[in-house]
């Protein structure tokens, strides 16, 4: 069933494959993002933080970003910091926790949080 509902027509058989998607659209089957993403091992998630949304930059920067990784398939999680170092740490964590790819950062401080982005790019340099 999972070749069909991926679309393995070289597996599959094509009535097989109607019959199976047909009925999962009927029942309102949904993929299981977490699932696939466990398997691949690849979350295809980028987080983005700036300190606010309320200058033109961010706002040009934020749907840039977006609309390119999008086009390369992935998706976006925002977060503020809103100049606040414990916020952004917060937010770090929870990007750390979403198991980001990788993170578009507009520091709100020099030093505050570098051991964070420290254990970041240890994480990715493993």
């Amino acid at each position: 069933m999972s070749r069909a509902l991926s679309g393995d027509s070289k597996n599959v058989s094509k009535e097989t494959l109607q019959k199976i998607v047909e009925t999962a659209n009927e029942m309102g089957y949904r993929r299981n993002e977490l699932a696939v993403n466990l398997r691949l091992r690849s979350t295809r998630i980028i987080g983005i933080m700036v300190p606010e949304m309320t200058t033109t930059f961010s706002m040009s920067f934020i749907t840039a970003a977006q609309s390119l990784l999008n086009q390369q398939g992935y998706r976006v999680i925002l977060a503020l910091s809103d100049e606040n170092p414990e916020t952004e740490r917060v937010n770090l964590t929870m990007f750390d926790n979403a198991r980001v790819e990788g993170i578009l950062i507009s520091a709100c401080h020099n030093t505050a949080n570098l051991d964070v982005y420290q254990s970041f790019w240890i994480g990715i340099s493993r």
